[in-house]
């Protein structure tokens, strides 16, 4: 026998009146804990979506998860019965099982018409899921640029960090959508947020080579010399990771050469120990230190000796590096 739930998500309004008129149960669920309107809502069947509506079915009730009929609507972009729930005065920042809301649903997943709609209505743009991710968090996350620009426009806080401190800017340039991070600098996102491990978006730009997105920040006036928990610099994380694009970029903000970090190590050591010669050059340049020591008392020229990188010696070795520096009780004369 076909059952309230079939005659809704299959759109067959006149069986559904027809039961309706037998006073079928409008808020018996499935096995799933949907109801007869949230599969209409969910399956885009508006007429079928509207006389459950007019029989005072309760647009609030949940299924198992916690989503209501205007969740799934809004999640699978059924603005036109998005808007009747709305209209019903479905509850709009009511939370599934993962806090998440209609509004974090539909910027999730790129629903920007039913995303307008909930903006329109006054649906809360920084409530936070479980994870504390709001929905401009998530548009910028899944590369939904349009979702992210009308957020923004709704005035959605930039600058609200996730578990992991992330901030819409520091996910974005973390996986290189630059698009959206252009559109997070242009609404004064702080570029100098940091996570929990206190890095910063400039850091990782310069880590992963991402010179687009480290010169966005520049340009925003990130702060180079932020250090993360470890002490280390923008400089450093590109220096490391040997990166000379964007260390030299970083290098034109006038960052600071001489900082070191919890081991004792500069911008120069760590370039030095991966053998880029370009990078050493252009630190070199900027007046690093070729004589520092780090922690276990070695300096550039003992560390690419150490590292065989013959390159980077030899030009160390034209700068007149410390030939006497002590390795434990041994003296390095030549290379």
């Amino acid at each position: 026998m076909q059952t309230l739930w079939d005659a809704a998500a299959n759109g067959q309004i006149e069986r559904l009146r027809q039961l309706i008129d037998e006073k079928a149960d409008l808020e018996a669920k499935d096995d799933q804990g949907s109801t007869a309107l949230m599969w209409a809502a969910r399956n885009g069947k508006l007429d079928c979506a509207q006389l459950l509506v007019d029989a005072k079915a309760n647009p609030d009730a949940k299924k198992n998860d916690g989503r209501s009929a205007l969740m799934w609507a809004s999640a699978f972009g059924e603005t036109p019965c998005a808007q009747l729930l709305v209209d019903a005065k479905a509850h709009l920042d009511a939370k599934d099982e993962h806090g998440c809301t209609a509004l974090l649903l539909a910027s999730s997943f790129g629903r920007t018409e039913c995303a307008q709609l909930l903006v329109d209505a006054k649906a809360d743009p920084d409530v936070k899921d479980n994870h504390n991710r709001t929905a401009l968090i998530w548009a910028t996350h899944q590369g939904k640029l349009d979702c992210a620009q009308l957020l923004v426009d709704a005035k959605a806080n930039p600058d609200v960090k996730d578990n992991h401190g992330h901030t819409a800017l520091i996910l974005s340039l973390f996986l290189g959508n630059i698009e959206c991070a252009q559109l997070l600098v242009k609404a004064k996102a702080d570029p100098d947020a940091k996570t929990n491990e206190n890095s910063t978006a400039l850091m990782w730009a310069a880590h992963q080579g991402k010179l687009d997105c480290a010169q966005l920040l520049v340009d925003a006036k990130a702060n180079p010399d932020v250090k993360d928990e470890h002490s280390s610099t923008a400089l450093m994380w590109a220096a490391r990771s040997g990166k000379a694009n964007c260390a030299q970029l970083v290098l034109e903000t006038k960052a600071n050469v001489w900082t070191k970090d919890d081991d004792g190590n500069t911008a120069l050591m760590l370039a030095v120990y991966n053998g880029n010669t370009d990078l050493v050059q252009s630190l070199v340049d900027a007046r690093a230190d070729v004589l520092s020591t780090n922690r276990q008392g070695r300096n550039a020229l003992m560390l690419a000796a150490e590292g065989g990188h013959s390159a980077c010696v030899r030009l160390l070795l034209t700068l007149e590096a410390d030939l006497y520096c002590s390795r434990n009780g041994d003296v390095i004369h030549s290379v």
